[in-house]
């Protein structure tokens, strides 16, 4: 299931972003009809750019009091606003009104040229004033000018970032990095989306109970970002631990936003459907007024809860309703989102799936994944290739089950990758060590408020014993004085004496202390050096299929190699790494060789005794040089099929990797290498052989490696083995971890 969507309610605020500019406090309805009240009031006494604003903000408060898409009495004060602003001068109060014009052109008339010509308006009036606030509001409110292209949104929510952030404005800062989440997350960009949205987390942090509803509701837009996050990951109780924070939230700050129906989703996706139920019914109770919108997209929810309890006839009546109730929203020229079409196909597909109805199943599904498509939405586009490869199976279509089949798990695998999961993990772990330090925090607050009450209560006592006290230091102190005249001599001595040893002791342990840190400095300058080395050979062998023009040989290569320099640059930071990390980048280093040597080789990768590569530190790329010297010198030059095999085995703590090619052999390479006029010296092996020269020195581990030409029958050349042993003292892996190789 897709990340968390907000209720549709809160999706089509998107467009009145604009109107935020005006900085309004908006309380219940009663307290909006005495605010307006009082603004008539005091408009009359009003000159000059004060009676702008006040305009401005009565322009606001009827907008947010109206009804959908009733927006007159807002309208007509933001055109006085403008009219006024323009006569006196007053670019500021001009730039606010016409970013105003700019929301109703575009949330109410649906005018998108109007809304354009409005916006770039005030851009040209806030540049020209060089009101960084004005230019933040402008370009928020113009973001939704390019319904479906998320790049041309995603590049003005940038530039209103940046605008706010410069203005201070921490409130506009918190919205456009909400809505950078969102359009990130849509697309399934979850690394980017997570950076904006623990950005968010800290923005909230701004946001009192003084701040106005809107702004406390993009707080729990913030929190609900980060639940659709984890429930992405899925991580569901860190998911709903989110959205009970935003419900606490909602209670605490009368944000006008409860969490029932998001926690109802949650527990459908954990297959919980008793308790996604509960918390549904606790959401209709205070949904009935709510636009036909809004009760549509709670209704899909109740529609996957049908569907999960195998209760399919009212599933498909009540998602038919509400595509049905969406439909005649977007024809009456309400504003939809694609999402809100998506999901309710995909459920009535999966429903006639269950029923194995294949046309119809097929029919939905079809629907949903072109609109996916269409507005770019990775998470159902990835959804929607499993739901099409079920189906085509069933049918009998296998070659587009396949198709679709292999683009899911290709998609699946690039949006939640490894690093996006692993920093969602330590956000995890920060989160509760913050939390676990708070607690700890207030616990010592309270252990100071009862020792300050037993310091009160024990004063009197803390008196008399203190004047006995005093009496008893009299008399030590003059003991102690005579005592001291007489041992005075032999005290300065022998501190002499103590001083001159931690002297010395100090200078030795200085001096280890820069042993140490020079071997480490050496160990890192050779690890620096074969990420470039390794580097420059895969971009290397990128280069050769684009001049060769295999476009798709490039493409499937660089995916590979993107994937396997994530590792490289990850594991490269670290002196150890374990064995199942290094044969993770090894394999999809010698596929990568594969492809562009059009699998003219195969290779096998084996254990001969039980090892635990998970438990096995060793540095990192220390077996690619050896792999990549047999298949570049051995295996590229071979007249016929090449095999690689690479084995290990654990005998009496001694690791022995022994990678073996059926080549043409060193001498056999050499020849060729010196008809081919190649002068470079491959650094490979000699940055190899110093990296464990100084693992040696460091860690007293017995690390060599050697090399043997291998030979037929009839005395020809018939590859070449290398033997690489490593030598694993008792106690390595804690005495590693003690040191941080693994953090």
């Amino acid at each position: 299931m897709q990340l968390f969507k907000a209720d549709y309610m809160k999706k089509t605020f998107f467009p009145l972003i604009c109107f935020a500019a005006s900085h309004l406090t908006l309380f219940a309805q009663s307290a909006e009809l005495l605010k307006i009240d009082s603004l008539r009031k005091t408009l009359p006494s009003l000159k000059g750019s004060a009676r702008v604003d006040c305009l401005i903000e009565l322009a606001a408060e009827h907008w947010y009091l109206s009804p959908d898409r009733k927006r007159d009495s807002s309208y007509y004060y933001t055109m006085v606003a403008n009219k006024e602003a323009i006569k006196i001068g007053y670019k500021y109060g001009q730039a606010r009104s016409l970013i105003s014009m700019g929301g109703y052109e575009n949330f109410v008339k649906r005018n998108l040229t109007a809304t354009k010509n409005y916006i770039n308006q005030a851009i040209q009036i806030g540049e020209e004033i060089k009101s960084d606030k004005i230019l933040g509001w402008a370009y928020l409110g113009g973001a939704d000018m390019f319904p479906g292209d998320k790049a041309e949104q995603i590049k003005w929510l940038k530039k209103a970032q940046s605008y706010f952030q410069k203005a201070g404005e921490k409130e506009g800062e918190l919205e456009a990095t909400t809505w950078l989440c969102e359009s990130y997350a849509d697309q399934g960009k979850y690394e980017e989306g997570f950076d904006y949205c623990d950005k968010c987390i800290e923005l909230s942090k701004f946001i009192t109970a003084k701040s106005n509803s809107w702004q406390r509701e993009v707080v729990i837009y913030s929190l609900l970002s980060m639940s659709g996050l984890y429930a992405t990951a899925g991580d569901y109780q860190t998911a709903l631990e989110y959205l009970k924070q935003s419900e606490r939230y909602h209670i605490a700050y009368k944000a006008g936003w409860s969490m029932n129906l998001e926690i109802s989703k949650v527990f459908c996706q954990m297959k919980q459907y008793d308790s996604a139920l509960l918390y549904w019914h606790q959401w209709e109770k205070t949904s009935k007024s709510s636009a036909l919108g809004h009760q549509a997209y709670g209704n899909t929810v109740l529609g996957q809860i049908y569907l999960g309890t195998n209760r399919y006839d009212e599933a498909i009546k009540i998602l038919e309703e509400c595509i049905a109730t969406h439909k005649k929203w977007q024809s009456e020229g309400g504003r939809t989102v694609p999402s809100v079409f998506i999901v309710p196909s995909i459920l009535i597909s999966k429903v006639y799936v269950k029923k194995k109805n294949w046309n119809v199943a097929l029919k939905y599904a079809t629907e949903g994944f072109d609109l996916a498509q269409k507005e770019k939405l990775s998470p159902s586009i990835i959804e929607g290739h499993e739901l099409l490869s079920q189906i085509y199976h069933a049918v009998g279509q296998d070659d587009k089950a396949y198709a679709n089949l292999r683009q899911h798990i290709v998609l699946k695998d690039s949006v939640l990758n490894r690093q996006f999961l692993w920093r969602l993990s330590n956000y995890k772990k920060e989160a509760e060590a913050k939390k676990k330090k708070a607690e700890i925090e207030l616990l010592n607050k309270d252990n100071q408020i009862k020792d300050e009450q037993l310091k009160q209560e024990n004063l009197l006592k803390k008196f008399l014993i203190a004047g006995l006290v005093g009496l008893m230091l009299i008399s030590v102190f003059i003991f102690r004085t005579l005592s001291l005249k007489q041992k005075n001599e032999s005290l300065k001595r022998a501190r002499l004496e103590d001083e001159l040893k931690v002297q010395l002791l100090e200078s030795q342990k200085h001096e280890a202390e820069l042993r140490q840190q020079a071997s480490e400095l050496e160990m890192q300058a050779l690890r620096a050096q074969m990420n470039p080395h390794f580097i420059f050979n895969c971009l290397s062998s990128i280069n050769r299929f684009i001049l060769k023009n295999e476009s798709e040989a490039a493409s499937d290569y660089l995916t590979r190699f993107s994937r396997l320099i994530r590792l490289v640059l990850s594991n490269s930071k670290r002196p150890l790494i374990f064995l199942e990390d290094e044969l993770e980048m090894l394999r999809l280093y010698i596929e990568m060789e594969r492809l562009r040597f059009k699998n003219s080789f195969d290779f096998n990768i084996t254990f001969k005794n039980e090892i635990e590569a998970s438990a096995i530190p060793i540095p990192p790329l220390l077996l690619q040089p050896f792999v990549e010297n047999a298949i570049w010198h051995g295996l590229m030059n071979k007249d016929g099929h090449g095999q690689l095999d690479i084995s290990f085995t654990n005998d009496d703590s001694i690791l022995t990797c022994t990678i073996t090619d059926n080549g043409v052999g060193r001498k056999k390479a050499e020849e060729l290498k010196s008809k081919k006029d190649v002068k470079g010296k491959s650094m490979g092996l000699q940055i190899t052989a110093e990296r464990l020269s100084k693992l040696n020195k460091e860690n007293n581990q017995d690390t060599f490696f050697k090399v043997e030409d291998l030979y037929d029958k009839e005395g020809h050349a018939a590859g070449t083995e290398v033997i690489l042993n490593i030598r694993l003292e008792d106690g390595t892996r804690e005495v590693l971890a003690s040191r941080d190789v693994f953090a």
